[in-house]
């Protein structure tokens, strides 16, 4: 579970004010014995993951130290079929994804993660050497979905990347009712 996906974490103190003030949580205005953690929790500069899709290995392996370097946890996946077994798993912060790859293309990954709430909106960078309009014609219009030519400047990847990780997170799936599990 992403620490965004979390209901409101709360802690029973005695001088919840105090409490609050001094590690920089939400008092609870109904309680005055509660203090609300999450924003501590969602304010730390928490280490984004992001997992790259691509059968080039050199490829990977420049992106991977380049992420790194802008500190990410970095997963990576060479073929579409264990990429969406890897988003599933890690439900990365953001992914990056080739067109042009054995098996399923990028697109065919796109849309079967798109076809289930938990991964529907991890935002995704197309990053291939492909034509990038034969790809956005594949691709339903989406403002989580950015498109970028190989090879390109580590510059505009970064650009992407802290564009779409300024979107604000899309609700979690309800849970499955009792019963269905």
């Amino acid at each position: 579970m992403n620490y965004h996906d979390r209901q409101p974490v709360w802690i029973l103190c005695d001088n919840a004010r105090r409490v609050a003030n001094f590690i920089g949580a939400t008092p609870d205005r109904k309680n005055p014995l509660r203090v609300r953690i999450n924003n501590i929790i969602e304010s730390q500069d928490m280490q984004k993951s992001i997992l790259l899709i691509d059968d080039n290995e050199e490829i990977v392996s420049l992106l991977t130290g380049f992420f790194q370097s802008q500190d990410f946890i970095v997963h990576t996946a060479f073929d579409g079929t264990s990429g969406i077994e890897k988003t599933r798993r890690l439900l990365p912060d953001i992914i990056t994804l080739d067109f042009n790859m054995p098996g399923m293309n990028g697109v065919e990954v796109y849309d079967e993660l798109h076809q289930h709430p938990e991964t529907a909106g991890i935002p995704i960078i197309f990053f291939s050497s492909t034509l990038l309009g034969i790809i956005k014609r594949m691709v339903t219009d989406n403002p989580r979905v950015q498109f970028l030519k190989k090879p390109c400047d580590p510059r505009d990847i970064e650009r992407c990347v802290r564009e779409l990780l300024t979107l604000p997170k899309l609700a979690p799936p309800p849970p499955p009712p009792p019963g269905n599990r």
